[in-house]
């Protein structure tokens, strides 16, 4: 193998070893939280989340749902063209490798650390305690008739009067969760596989790779 081959055949392995990389970090956090905490939650992803949704808050459909519908058709592209032979196995590995560990690289830097930092307890420093049944069923109840009563149908609804009233939610609730605000400027987008989603019983979800709700 000549030196070009030998560069290109290290270039398929960079994207694998960064997935390595941010497994090892997986691991760390999970030891301690509080790097996670420090260094990822309260100061590198609220700058990410708002470049990131900068820019994915003006397209009016959900970036995500694209990305993952690519992911999709690239797999169905490879396996047409491994079946026609027109690429070999090896290639195909490589390519799907590669894909894979770039979307797991993606997806914890721009929101998966967050999984690992310290939990709302010990950030809010409530001790942990088992929970009262009697008191649990009576916050439930009150909670469901409330719901009941504030019944109404989606088409009296003003989106940008909605989400609005989000975001004003989230900036008063931030400091109470010890979290920071903003954290990017979100944007409601409708699910692209709603009928599939509804009948999954989801009414929404956040993006991660795009920063969107």
């Amino acid at each position: 193998m000549n030196r070009t081959g030998k560069i290109n055949y290290i270039i398929w392995f960079i994207t694998p070893l960064l997935a390595l990389m941010v497994f090892g970090l997986t691991r760390l956090f999970i030891r301690y939280p509080e790097l996670a905490e420090n260094y990822y939650s309260q100061n590198i992803y609220p700058l990410m989340a708002a470049a990131v949704s900068s820019f994915s808050r003006w397209i009016p459909v959900s970036l995500d749902d694209i990305l993952y519908l690519v992911l999709i058709l690239v797999a169905l592209i490879i396996v047409v063209l491994l079946i026609a032979r027109k690429i070999s196995l090896k290639f195909s590995a490589l390519l799907v490798m590669n894909a894979l560990a770039l979307v797991y690289v993606l997806f914890y830097f721009l929101w998966g650390f967050n999984y690992f930092r310290v939990d709302i307890n010990t950030r809010l420093e409530m001790a942990e305690h088992e929970a009262n049944p009697e008191e649990f069923m009576e916050v439930f109840h009150s909670l469901t008739e409330a719901t009941n009563h504030s019944y109404t149908t989606y088409e009296t609804f003003d989106k940008d009067e909605i989400a609005l009233l989000i975001e004003e939610s989230y900036e008063k609730l931030a400091p109470l969760l010890r979290l920071k605000y903003p954290a990017g400027t979100r944007r409601a987008k409708p699910i692209t596989f709603s009928n599939f989603f509804a009948q999954a019983g989801i009414s929404g979800y956040f993006g991660p790779f795009f920063c969107e709700r």
